[in-house]
């Protein structure tokens, strides 16, 4: 149970640093 939520939470880390860093380039890219 433990490792299936660490899972879970490093998934949604990992989907969080794809969203921020797309949006920073869309970001960069526009200005």
């Amino acid at each position: 149970m433990k490792a299936a939520t660490r899972k879970k939470v490093l998934a949604i880390f990992m989907v969080l640093m794809m969203v921020t860093v797309a949006f920073v380039v869309a970001v960069s890219a526009l200005t």
